[in-house]
């Protein structure tokens, strides 16, 4: 049996009866059992050594690295019994949803600085619109104010001409 066949069946063991998935003293238990079933002469001295490179001197228990600090957002928070590679993958996925919400209220304050820019705008537009009105109004009454004067004028001309016409018939009627 060779070192690999004897891994095999330990993982298909493994895998079908996990302990935990990542402990480092059971995956090095693992590879010395591995290791002291294989007979020395399926494998030569040297591999013998090369291999004793790799496994490193067992004086005590390694010690499982602890969950890095991950800070979760105030609404969620761990369940005592998942594993530790649950909670990575759970506070991993909430805080890609917790940056695309705040992202989210972000877009929120930048729609709002623009209603209110739009909101000024339009008050400003009113009082545009009230000063265009005044404009116009003048407009009109100015166009009164000529088109009373021009009737004014004509009036006044026609009573001129009527005059005159008068005095050339006194003029005519004297001679």
């Amino acid at each position: 049996m060779t070192i690999m066949e004897t891994m095999r069946g330990r993982r298909k063991r493994a895998i079908a009866e996990p302990e935990h998935p990542y402990n480092v003293n059971e995956l090095e238990r693992d590879v010395e059992d591995a290791l002291e079933r294989v007979r020395p002469r399926d494998l030569d001295q040297d591999a013998l050594q090369q291999l004793a490179l790799y496994i490193p001197a067992r004086e005590e228990p390694v010690a499982p690295t602890p969950l890095p600090m991950v800070t979760l957002p105030p609404y969620v928070e761990h369940n005592l019994n998942v594993d530790d590679l649950g909670k990575l993958s759970s506070a991993a996925v909430v805080q890609q949803y917790e940056a695309a919400a705040v992202t989210l209220e972000a877009m929120g304050k930048e729609l709002i600085d623009a209603a209110q820019r739009g909101e000024k705008m339009a008050a400003e537009v009113k009082v545009t619109i009230k000063e265009v009105e005044e404009v116009a109004q003048k407009y009109r009454d100015e166009a009164k104010r000529v088109f009373l004067s021009i009737e004014r004028s004509s009036l006044l001309t026609a009573e001129v001409r009527a005059t005159c016409n008068e005095m050339r018939k006194k003029i005519e009627d004297q001679t």
